[in-house]
């Protein structure tokens, strides 16, 4: 009698052991997961931001980025439709203001804001008990008017997810808490850094960038070049008292090229070509904008360029 309960503990205990840690391979498999569930209201809280206002600036969401997805064995992730749907949300709760634009948007922009996926990918333990673990990076990338990149940051987040011991292992439940995790230490590092770099930059709505935005107009739209060189002036005098960092320098530059092009309109030669000078001093490869100057503006720049 003891030797046959012996021998059935036996066997029950080899089948139990063998479920414990049956490969990977053995799982069984279930219907394709079709989302990533992140909320971007507990990313807005846990990175501690605020609400400001950015003139002028927009989302660019690719339909590559859109279309990105992951696929594990039979499981596909839309890790970019949800990647975009929480980019959309987060950025909205941060920046007033924004715009979510289309790929083939022909509006200009003072600032286009386009996130990338650079990376996704999952660690899975060996048997069905064990620690899943999912990486993402993401890159952001930040261009003004003209096109040109102005700032670039990548973050990375890292999600885990401890399975059970259950009967049917959700093996697909695990990756999507873990995918979560990930998505949101990322979300939450570039809601932050964003905030940060905006709010102590002169952007927003702060007296440089009001200032600058109605010079413009004045100069482009009602071809007043003396206010325009009034206005432009005080926030030439902000942005120099500013502490330099991409943001800042950008705007300086193209405050002096505003200054600059107004001058000429007014001949005084001299004075635009200071300004002119500080502006490729200060980014040297900065164009005028052709669709604000026109070419006499331009072609003056250039000369002064090439010092010609």
């Amino acid at each position: 009698m003891t030797d046959h309960y012996d021998l059935k503990t036996f066997i029950v205990g080899s089948f139990m052991l063998l479920f414990l840690f049956m490969p990977r391979p053995l799982f069984p498999q279930t219907s394709p997961i079709t989302g990533i569930d992140v909320d971007p209201e507990n990313i807005i809280a846990q990175s501690g931001v605020k609400s400001i206002t950015l003139q002028s600036a927009a989302l660019l969401i690719t339909d590559d980025f859109k279309k990105k997805q992951y696929y594990l064995n039979q499981w596909v992730f839309s890790l970019g439709k949800d990647s975009a749907a929480l980019f959309e949300e987060v950025l909205k709760g941060i920046f007033e203001n924004i715009e979510v634009i289309p790929e083939k948007s022909k509006k200009k922009y003072q600032i286009l804001i386009q996130p990338h996926i650079d990376d996704f990918h999952f660690e899975i333990p060996q048997s069905t008990i064990g620690i899943y673990t999912a990486r993402i990076v993401y890159k952001v990338q930040i261009y003004d008017v003209a096109g040109r990149m102005i700032f670039s940051l990548s973050m990375s987040g890292k999600g885990k997810s401890r399975s059970k011991i259950k009967i049917k292992p959700k093996v697909n439940l695990w990756l999507v808490k873990a995918a979560e995790g990930a998505i949101s230490e990322a979300m939450i590092k570039i809601a932050s850094e964003l905030y940060s770099f905006f709010a102590n930059s002169p952007l927003g709505a702060n007296q440089a960038i009001e200032l600058f935005h109605k010079a413009r107009w004045s100069y482009y739209k009602k071809a007043d070049y003396k206010n325009t060189i009034t206005t432009i002036q005080k926030a030439i005098e902000l942005l120099e008292q500013a502490k330099p960092n991409p943001f800042r320098d950008h705007f300086l530059a193209e405050s002096y090229i505003l200054s600059g092009a107004a001058h000429v309109c007014q001949k005084s030669q001299s004075q635009a070509e200071e300004h002119f000078q500080k502006a490729i001093i200060l980014i040297p490869d900065i164009k005028p904008d052709p669709i604000i100057y026109p070419k006499k503006i331009r072609d003056t720049f250039k000369k002064i360029k090439s010092g010609k």
